[in-house]
């Protein structure tokens, strides 16, 4: 048995020679008239000629890739590239969801073909990838070089997954220049807890880790309550704000996660909104 390994996809799709140039047609042309081929690019010649040698003497192919879409692509790229060196080869399919014992005995005693119509779907979108990026990255960049300052130089690249990305980027960009700062409050707890009463037995001490450079730079007050062993010590730092929300939030944090002298201190200064 001989076990070996590809990265990912060993082939892809490209214009035949005559539509690779950009002034050897229109980019409407790249749309209908122009073919597509197969490729091994070259840096992935060495896989090719790996799965070659390995395969000539071989009776199975046992494929062992991602049980998704693109896992089932890459077996039949394997499998082309094997048989053209091994007519006589047989090709079985693993599946398989995880690295485990269990599930590689499962794939290796339930052994099947692989999908075609799975495969043939991820060369439908890659060749719709292919044109669409082509035609329209050529198309742009064509038109917008010489109207636009720094283009003379650039490609304007287009891809049907580029502007849903471009997409997020410019939101999240949007939303970063037009927040607006909030103050907010934030309780700071320390708590001591009584222990067992037995001999040499210390209080159990709770203190939440806390960072206090991320409190509003605004002026601050400072409270402090203090019991027996059995209760909590808490310090509440304050920043100002104006918010109905932001107080709402303050006194849902303060009931929720700081106990009977944080509600006090919250009644106090964190009156209801009208």
């Amino acid at each position: 048995m001989t076990i070996t390994s590809v990265r990912g996809h060993v082939t892809h799709l490209d214009f035949d020679s005559a539509y690779r140039g950009w002034s050897s047609c229109s980019p409407a042309a790249l749309f209908k008239d122009a073919s597509i081929a197969k490729v091994v690019p070259q840096e992935h010649e060495n896989l090719q000629r790996n799965l070659e040698r390995e395969v000539r003497g071989a009776h199975v192919l046992m494929l062992w890739l991602d049980c998704d879409r693109e896992g089932e692509n890459i077996c039949f790229e394997v499998m082309d590239i094997c048989r053209r060196v091994n007519h006589r080869l047989r090709s079985l399919r693993a599946r398989f969801s995880a690295v485990t014992a269990n599930d590689v005995r499962h794939a290796l005693t339930h052994l099947n073909q692989p999908n075609r119509l799975q495969s043939d779907a991820v060369e439908a979108r890659q060749e719709i990838d292919l044109r669409i990026g082509a035609a329209f990255t050529r198309f742009q960049t064509l038109v917008l070089q010489n109207r636009f300052e720094g283009l003379v130089e650039s490609l304007v690249s287009y891809g049907p997954c580029q502007f849903p990305c471009l997409g997020f980027v410019a939101e999240r960009h949007a939303r970063i220049e037009s927040f607006i700062p909030e103050d907010f409050w934030k309780l700071k707890m320390s708590a001591t807890v009584a222990g067992p009463s037995q001999e040499g037995t210390d209080p159990v001490h709770h203190r939440p880790p806390t960072d206090g450079t991320m409190f509003s730079q605004s002026e601050r007050s400072q409270w402090s309550f203090s019991g027996s062993a059995s209760e909590s010590t808490i310090t509440a730092q304050r920043s100002s704000s104006s918010s109905a929300a932001c107080l709402a939030e303050k006194r849902r944090y303060a009931r929720t996660h700081a106990g009977t002298h944080a509600r006090a201190l919250a009644s106090r200064f964190c009156p209801r909104p009208p």
